[in-house]
């Protein structure tokens, strides 16, 4: 194949918040190789002749234009997309930054220019149209962008989370703001941020961003705070967001406001009080945590009750670029799908049970062979840390007790057993106990190996048809209203989920998969 080379004006219109760069990357070596880290930065036209990569603060509505000049060389066609980012200087010797991916193009087909047709519009002296960022070959598909080695932290408020000790203060509503408070980067009397410089090519690193959002229909997405936070109402669930390099030394400051009139008035809310939450406070991947709220006069009026939720990058990933994604996709012009619950059904209900155990290699196959589209199972750990198929989180043993020919059952976690352990043990279930007298373990009645219960995630992926797609349900502890439900001593939720994730990058060979959980924080 012939290689050319020619001069390619890259420009697109994109709103940006302040502290934001718009960059593409594509599949040539002069483009990034699709890796976010190595992306060519555009500047913003705005701010010329300086060349600066911000935009100022006073943005179009319509966005601004970002562009950069690239030489390419290679074939003809070549591949792109857009993202919008933070950059950041990098403290890892070799790396010159860090690149915090806000949103970037999902779409499955990305952007393609022929250098054939660049340079006959260069001879011709047309000038490139102005891409639209997120608009492509007729469809709008944007992405939130994913964490590559940094963290977010999740505050969560719901309920009763703000409690004021005086009557008068406790029906009225309130708003709060979210600042960060970071070690690297403090606040100066006249209101601005004293931060170290962190180089010449890169642009000056920003505190990081806090947004919020609501349970509630168009309000689920994270966004910016307005001036005074956001209202919190009781029947509510509000999320403030931070994603950061350095969450040991990030903590928070809240303010609290107080609307005295009525909505869509000018007149602004009134400040009470505030609230510390240090990074001593959140030691654990999640957890719950109460902080008292002080007054103008620094003494204590209130009790603000809080979550919590820390998510990690995946630990030793596979390396996550820009080449394609299905995060978001769904056909929306294709039939409904078949979907076998646990493979063939559920086998331990007293009435209509399937005619293969549950959740094992043979019930997917079965689903598969009668024309399911997916099957639908639930995955959790072992003890060593095998990811395994099987509904609950406990399993019964058989013991006998002293003295006594009678059999009994013992519930214990499956987080407390090996995995050769389940392998080696005959399944039994509460709802068979009224029909089944339960008679022991005997040579002649074991089942055989696809029939067994207890199949790693690994043998599912490796035994089941690879058109059959896989709706993977991650099981994880919940606590119920009436205090049940919950397992002590259960997994870290970051290493739990990233073991689960590199079973699934290790072995899924292009197989469709769907992830789900009934524990929104294991979906987070």
């Amino acid at each position: 194949m012939a290689s050319m080379s020619c001069e390619v004006n890259f420009r697109v219109r994109s709103k940006t918040r302040p502290g934001e760069t718009v960059c593409l990357v594509g599949d040539t070596p002069e483009l990034g190789g699709w890796d976010p880290h190595r992306a060519v930065i555009l500047h913003c036209e705005m701010g010329r002749p300086n060349e600066s990569k911000f935009c100022p603060e006073e943005h179009s509505e319509e966005g601004d234009i970002w562009s950069k000049s690239v030489h390419l060389e290679g074939s003809n066609i070549q591949h792109y997309r857009y993202f919008i980012c933070r950059l950041h200087q990098s403290d890892r010797e070799g790396d010159c930054r860090r690149v915090l991916v806000r949103e970037w193009e999902g779409h499955i087909r990305p952007r393609r220019v022929s250098l054939t047709e660049e340079i006959s519009k260069a001879s011709e002296g047309d000038n490139k149209l102005i891409d639209v960022f997120g608009h492509y070959d007729g469809l709008h598909v944007i992405n939130r962008g994913w964490l590559i080695d940094h963290v977010e932290i999740q505050l969560q408020l719901e309920g009763e989370a703000i409690q004021m000790w005086k009557s008068k203060h406790k029906e009225q509503l309130y708003s709060i703001k979210c600042t960060p408070i970071d070690n690297s980067c403090r606040k100066t009397k006249g209101g601005t941020f004293d931060c170290e410089p962190i180089g010449d090519t890169l642009p000056q690193s920003i505190p990081t961003e806090i947004e919020v959002s609501f349970l509630e229909k168009g309000k689920s997405k994270p966004r910016p705070q307005l001036a005074f936070g956001a209202i919190f109402r009781p029947d509510g669930f509000m999320t403030f967001y931070a994603q950061t390099y350095d969450p040991e030394s990030l903590g928070f400051h809240l303010d609290f406001y107080v609307h005295s009139s009525p909505a869509g008035t000018d007149r602004e809310p009134e400040h009470v009080g505030s609230s510390f939450i240090l990074p001593i406070d959140l030691q654990n991947a999640r957890g719950e945590q109460k902080v008292p709220i002080n007054g103008l006069s620094n003494m204590p009026i209130g009790i603000l009750s809080f979550k919590y939720l820390i998510v990690k990058p995946m630990c030793g990933g596979p390396g996550f670029d820009m080449r394609r994604t299905f995060q978001s996709y769904l056909k929306t012009t294709r039939r409904p799908l078949d979907v076998g619950h646990r493979g063939l059904g559920s086998s331990y209900k007293s009435k209509k049970l399937a005619t293969m155990r549950e959740n094992t290699i043979g019930s997917f196959q079965g689903a598969a062979n009668h024309g399911a589209d997916f099957v639908e199972f639930d995955v959790h750990l072992t003890k060593d840390e095998v990811p395994v198929i099987y509904h609950d989180l406990k399993a019964l043993i058989t013991y006998r007790k002293k003295k006594s020919e009678e059999l009994e059952l013992f519930e214990i976690p499956v987080k407390d057993l090996m995995f050769d352990q389940l392998r080696n043990m005959k399944l039994s279930h509460p709802a068979l106990q009224a029909e089944y007298k339960y008679e022991g373990i005997h040579d002649n009645d074991l089942d055989t190996v696809d029939l067994q219960p207890f199949p790693s995630l690994e043998q599912a992926f490796q035994s089941v048809d690879i058109h059959t797609g896989f709706n993977i349900e991650v099981k994880f502890p919940q606590t119920k209203i009436d205090g049940t439900g919950n397992l002590s001593g259960y997994f870290d939720m970051n290493r739990f989920v990233d073991i689960i994730l590199a079973s699934v990058f290790k072995n899924h060979s292009g197989r469709r998969i769907i992830f789900s959980s009934f524990e929104p924080d294991v979906c987070t």
